[in-house]
């Protein structure tokens, strides 16, 4: 499979299930057009790729390349300190991937920039140590404490010890449409392919979600593109499970519109 697709645009010409006269196109595409203006805005202040000298080649053959896309959604969390979770490799309290190479790569990328193994409950007092986890913080502004690595499908086995539990979630689903075939493969595929209209995965994830933010405040930042239909997934996530779905910033990055989805508790 070749993880180029066309390019879909939000109209009404694209098999959107939407007409240009509907009043919830319309109300969705000023949405949208905001997004897109803070999209504009937020290329003054990129955010800051971590280090990567432990990557190599190699690794991207089982591992999607980190890019900045990525590491945007970051500055979303900044202003959270509290328990979080992250599906799909990243940065966060706790990471979640199906896939073992990724998560051995998100492992080694925190380590390499100085994000876990600062403070746990094993650190000792001595001023050596001490020194060397201000040291840390330093290269860290952003310093965690803990994180957990999990490999499991979704959040799956976190359900039960998280339920209302997680303050933000940062998901970026595979969301790239394909058959539904591709997303059981075992290769690099899997990091992308979202089935048809891109939304196996994004629909698997959205009673997980409910379960697991806290009440009233909890949020879920999530990568969408326009395949993925997201004014019929703000639909279900109202109906449904009570939570509402705005775009939050939205640019084009290659063949693709982005949209940063924030999805909080009505």
């Amino acid at each position: 499979m070749a993880e180029w697709h066309p390019l879909r645009s939000y109209d009404g010409e694209n098999g959107n299930g939407m007409n240009e006269d509907d009043e919830k196109f319309k109300s969705w595409n000023q949405l949208n057009q905001l997004a897109i203006d803070k999209g504009k805005i937020m290329t003054t202040a990129p955010a800051i790729m971590p280090t990567l000298d432990h990557s190599s080649m190699d690794d991207y053959q089982h591992v999607y390349e980190p890019k900045n896309e990525n590491h945007r959604r970051r500055r979303q969390r900044q202003r959270h300190e509290d328990r979080s979770s992250y599906s799909g490799t990243g940065i966060s309290v706790i990471a979640t991937d199906l896939n073992p190479f990724a998560l051995q790569f998100a492992q080694r990328t925190a380590e390499e920039n100085g994000i876990v193994g600062i403070e746990d409950e094993n650190d000792t007092n001595d001023d050596n140590d001490n020194e060397k986890n201000n040291t840390s913080r330093r290269r860290n502004n952003n310093y965690i404490q803990k994180i957990e690595f999990i490999e499991c499908n979704l959040a799956q086995p976190l359900l039960n010890r998280l339920e209302q539990k997680v303050d933000i979630i940062l998901f970026n689903p595979p969301y790239v449409p394909t058959e539904d075939t591709e997303i059981d493969g075992n290769d690099i595929e899997i990091s992308w392919a979202g089935g048809i209209n891109g939304r196996k995965i994004i629909d698997a994830s959205l009673q997980q979600i409910a379960t697991l933010l806290t009440k009233p405040d909890g949020i879920c930042y999530m990568i969408t593109v326009d395949d993925n239909l997201p004014h019929e997934l703000s639909t279900i996530l109202h109906n449904d499970y009570k939570l509402q779905m705005i775009p939050l910033m939205r640019r084009r990055a290659s063949n693709e519109y982005l949209t940063v989805q924030k999805i909080t508790w009505l």
